[in-house]
């Protein structure tokens, strides 16, 4: 997974979060090392999104324990390398522009959190989360942090259903101010705002 920060970009690979320069296509360092912050490799299966804010040095990331069967939210302060368990699952983080809140897929939905996870409101959705029912992606703040942008496969009532294929998604725009959901397109998947 990549996500940028500044000029350059990070990566995740292995359990290391890693600084890139796009330019020279090069890895210019290591941001964070799981192990390092005491996250076991042998257990530490797998993160499922993170998201970055250079404003607030906040990295916020979901990881999955095997051992305790669990997808847990943290936040990591990458000057201090303080952590922070969010203590709830969730995946495909996003934190706001301004750096206060994170959108996130929890198992029934899409939530916002204020960055010190208290809960602000739920988005959208009923359909549960199920470990391999890719039905939502992950939530795009707007630049202006008033809106998010997702996709997410509608509840038709059945809950064993899941979306196959790309043309069952749907894209959706969410305005945090009004609590309105609008249906901006069928057919479409994986939105992301142009910045």
């Amino acid at each position: 997974m990549i996500r940028p920060y500044g000029d350059q970009f990070i990566i995740h690979w292995d359990g290391i979060f890693k600084i890139m320069d796009p330019k020279e296509c090069k890895i210019l360092g290591e941001l964070i090392n799981l192990q390092d912050l005491g996250f076991n490799s042998e257990s530490s299966q797998g993160i499922y999104g993170f998201s970055v804010n250079p404003q607030t040095d906040f990295l916020v990331f979901s990881n999955e324990d095997s051992k305790l069967g669990t997808i847990n939210l943290f936040r990591v302060n990458l000057r201090t390398k303080e952590i922070h368990d969010y203590r709830r699952f969730g995946i495909n983080p996003s934190i706001s522009p301004d750096g206060k809140e994170v959108a996130y897929l929890s198992k029934d939905g899409i939530r916002i959190m204020d960055i010190d996870g208290n809960e602000i409101l739920k988005v959208s959705g009923s359909l549960p989360w199920d470990y391999w029912d890719h039905s939502w992606t992950k939530p795009e703040w707007s630049p202006d942090g008033t809106r998010l942008l997702y996709s997410q496969c509608p509840d038709n009532g059945d809950s064993s259903y899941l979306c196959a294929e790309y043309g069952q998604y749907h894209v959706y725009l969410f305005d945090i101010k009004t609590g309105i959901e609008n249906k901006l397109f069928d057919s479409a998947t994986n939105p992301s705002w142009i910045k």
